[in-house]
């Protein structure tokens, strides 16, 4: 038993640098954001980066451009739709149930939702105007081919 009482500095480094490595995960995880890192310092939220895959690196400096300038409209519009979300959740939730309520709530976050897809289309009308011929060409080989599953399946409302 007389080597459970040597001294073994390399356990203790090992154990150290498991610990900053578990840190380092956390403290990566809680900086980096939602979406990646990174995606709030600079580079473009989800739905330009995915418009920026969709119609090639040319067309990034429009989508930029457009994006950057109704991003308060759609950020507004975003609040909304969470808000309504919430007075739908609450009204389906509520005890005794009310089905005005619930008939309310609805309409209050289909109306939501229809000025968030108006906003996105006012944006890839600009957009594809900006970009030009070949990013309108591309946008009509993606829907007539449909849009792809992996991105029906993640879809998020």
């Amino acid at each position: 038993m007389k080597w459970l009482n040597a001294p073994r500095p390399w356990i203790l480094l090992a154990s150290l640098s498991v610990n900053l490595f578990l840190v380092g995960l956390i403290v990566a995880a809680v900086t980096s954001g939602p979406h990646g890192p990174g995606w709030h310092k600079g580079r473009p939220p989800p739905p330009a980066r995915h418009m920026i895959r969709a119609l090639g690196e040319e067309a990034r400096p429009a989508i930029e451009k457009v994006m950057s300038a109704h991003k308060g409209e759609f950020r507004a519009a975003g609040e909304a739709h969470r808000a309504a979300n919430e007075v739908y959740r609450a009204a389906l939730t509520a005890e005794p149930f009310d089905g005005q309520k619930l008939t309310v709530a609805l309409a209050a976050r289909r109306q939501t939702k229809q000025k968030m897809r108006q906003l996105m289309d006012k944006a890839l009308v600009e957009i594809v105007a900006e970009a030009g011929p070949d990013a309108r060409k591309k946008l009509a080989e993606m829907r007539r081919r449909g849009r792809p599953k992996r991105d029906r399946e993640h879809r998020r409302d």
